[in-house]
């Protein structure tokens, strides 16, 4: 028996609209709020296509300490679901 693993096609975001979606993410994790935590996501850059399938990442997660693991969460679920337009 052979097992094939599914070919998705990703859903094309803007680098803005892909910031917006985490942000708004980032921003309602339950710990950010109730500490009154500023946590910034950077707009993410596009990159070549990595070993995930991804071809965007994000630089920089201000104040993200404490909250890393719902962060970086967050960002791996959009990264599986969406690409960056080609550049």
């Amino acid at each position: 028996m052979f097992l094939t693993k599914a070919i998705m096609t990703k859903l094309t975001l803007t680098p803005a609209e892909l910031q917006s979606a985490i942000q708004a993410e980032v921003n309602a994790i339950r710990e950010v709020v109730a500490d009154g935590a500023n946590v910034v996501v950077s707009l993410p850059y596009w990159h070549e296509v990595d070993g995930n399938g991804a071809n965007w990442a994000i630089a920089t997660v201000r104040n993200m300490r404490g909250y890393e693991g719902a962060v970086v969460k967050i960002i791996d679920k959009y990264r599986e679901l969406y690409n960056l337009p080609n550049a």
